[in-house]
């Protein structure tokens, strides 16, 4: 047997295919972050892989020890915050030529490239040979090249690439039909340690959870003002929002102006958060927008019942069926968010009943499963067997 990524040389021999993953750092605790370490480990039981970022920092996620990892940036991230704009975009050249150099001496035969920025070097490359080159889109569209420069880079490089992996089928449709003819829909697998932990429905019967960086983008002011209209209703409710981010003072400040400070608490980013989590009552996401949310992901896997705003681009409608599996409310609704985390304090039997539907997401979204995807994709684009497809 000869793996999709291998070729034959010489007297027979296997020459394994290189695959590079490209990505701006490592640093965040992320969906893109945790995709590529679960990839990367993936494609090494098959490639020879290389996992490539812009900016020098510490993996938030274990790397597995057949990858070759390289930065572009021998200064650390920190040093790299505190520099003025301009170094910035001379440090940003100095990269690129960098990244050309990797490419040069390596020589890799496909390169998969997360975020724009990396797919703007992957794009702009030089290549000494012909490079299969795949965009991965993590976010909304909309908002990831809301920015001007970003925007325009988009337009004049990302028709270069042979093919593109996206999160929902909105994202997909932000694009040109020459785009979304060359495109897969690959969703986040669910991370395995979640599927070993149960939601505790007998405890926590009215303790409220939410997970996600303290960010505008997260909108977890939207949370606890529907939780304080949760109070006039179910008075002994709880709040617990796990994460760190800028807007924690901001977020306190709003708590206790609401006065509800006994009532609600941020205990920062913890590790092994289903273990956290698993005993309230439900899980909230109140995002702007999102890709694939994976917090949402996880508390479905712990089968506990999840209410989510139907945000861009298309995530959380992706993975609830409204009161199925989970509630969706209109992004921004105080009032709906409101009502359906009282009705699932409230109801039992409903409560119990989206729980165990939720759970099923484990099977639906499992990582061997994912991962497969991203293989034969993969090796369709490199091999022109998929844009064949999509002509017939």
């Amino acid at each position: 047997f000869i793996p999709c990524c291998a070729l034959s040389g010489a007297k027979g021999m296997i020459i394994k295919m290189k695959v590079c993953f490209f990505v701006g750092a490592m640093i965040e605790k992320g969906g893109s972050e945790r995709v590529l370490s679960n990839l990367t480990k993936y494609f090494s039981d098959y490639c020879d892989v290389e996992l490539v970022t812009i900016l020098n920092s510490k993996m938030a996620y274990e790397i597995d020890n057949r990858v070759r990892v390289y930065s572009l940036d021998s200064n650390k991230i920190d040093k790299y915050k505190k520099e003025m704009k301009i170094l910035k975009i001379v440090k940003y050249i100095k990269r690129f030529r960098t990244f050309n150099k990797f490419l040069k001496e390596s020589q890799p035969d496909i390169i998969v490239s997360f975020m724009p920025e990396a797919s703007f070097f992957s794009m702009l490359s030089h290549n000494n040979k012909k490079i299969t080159k795949i965009i991965s889109v993590r976010n909304d569209p909309k908002r990831e090249f809301k920015n001007t420069i970003y925007r325009i880079m988009m337009k004049l490089t990302y028709n270069r690439a042979d093919g593109f992996v996206f999160q929902t089928e909105d994202a997909k449709n932000y694009f040109e039909k020459k785009i979304q003819n060359k495109s897969k829909v690959i969703p986040n697998p669910i991370n395995e340690r979640f599927a070993d932990i149960n939601w505790n429905k007998e405890n926590g019967k009215d303790l409220i959870v939410s997970v996600g960086r303290l960010e505008g983008q997260k909108n977890q002011q939207l949370l606890i003002e529907a939780f304080k209209n949760v109070l006039e209703t179910v008075p002994q409710a709880k709040l617990k929002i796990y994460g760190e981010g800028s807007l924690r003072e901001k977020l306190k400040e709003y708590i206790k102006e609401l006065n509800i400070s006994d009532k609600v608490e941020i205990p920062g980013r913890v590790d092994n958060v289903g273990q956290y989590i698993k005993d309230a009552r439900c899980f909230v996401l109140s995002s702007n927008y999102e890709g694939m949310p994976n917090a949402l992901m996880e508390a479905m896997a712990l089968g506990m019942p999840v209410v989510s705003t139907d945000c861009p681009c298309g995530g959380p409608k992706y993975l609830i069926k409204n009161n199925e599996n989970g509630v969706l409310v209109e992004v921004g609704n105080v009032k709906q968010m409101a009502q359906e985390i009282e009705k699932i304090l409230l109801d039992d039997e409903f409560a119990r009943k989206i729980g165990k539907n939720a759970k099923k997401i484990v099977d639906r979204l499992n990582p061997n499963k994912i991962n497969k995807e991203w293989y034969n994709f993969i090796n369709k684009v490199h091999e022109g067997e998929y844009s064949n497809e999509k002509e017939k």
